[in-house]
């Protein structure tokens, strides 16, 4: 059965009064006004649905248990929001670490900082004509138009070299995507 949504738009002090009806402690209405302005009544009751009553034979429903506060849950929407920017940090670092790591290894191994065109590298011709199809892609060298001449160092090498076709493997390790250029290593 199809029911069509019908909850009307709610001021921002009727937001915090549904939720004061329903059992949370608003400690101080004009601070809890400018999280629900900033962040969304939406965004903001995900972080609430621990604190309320998850029976649902308990009526009305979206109850919040004693001792429940806006507060609280702008503190779980912090931590959130923390662990979040942390986990991408880290994320961050391990994914420069790894592209380095690629490039310095094989162009070293290879004595070569474009070993990436030797198809011999790689486990079959098939699979390093499909890497170079790749490479032709981002690099604009077959249609839609290059997607990577905007990153400054990739510009100052077609400006400044005509061969090989593409930049050194320590460009393209910060030019490709961590997803494309991990391919290179499963040669």
């Amino acid at each position: 059965m199809v029911k069509q949504f019908t909850k009307p738009a709610l001021s921002l002090d009727e937001q915090l009064d549904l939720l004061a009806k329903r059992g949370l402690k608003i400690e101080n209405r004009a601070w809890a006004k400018g999280h629900l302005r900033r962040i969304g009544y939406y965004r903001l009751s995900a972080y609430g649905l621990p604190l309320q009553f998850n029976d649902p034979a308990r009526l009305p429903l979206h109850l919040f248990k004693p001792g429940s506060s806006f507060g609280l849950i702008v503190r779980l929407y912090e931590f959130d929001r923390h662990l979040r920017l942390m986990t991408f940090d880290a994320v961050e670092r391990i994914e420069i670490a790894v592209r380095g790591c690629i490039s310095n290894t094989l162009s070293l191994h290879y004595k070569d900082p474009h070993w990436f065109l030797d198809a011999a590298h790689f486990r079959s011709a098939a699979y390093h004509a499909e890497l170079r199809a790749k490479l032709d892609e981002e690099f604009g060298r077959v249609p839609p138009p290059p997607k990577l001449r905007g990153d400054v160092f990739i510009r100052h090498y077609y400006k400044n070299y005509d061969t090989p076709a593409y930049p050194p493997s320590w460009m393209l390790a910060e030019a490709l995507s961590l997803g494309t250029w991990s391919k290179f290593i499963r040669t």
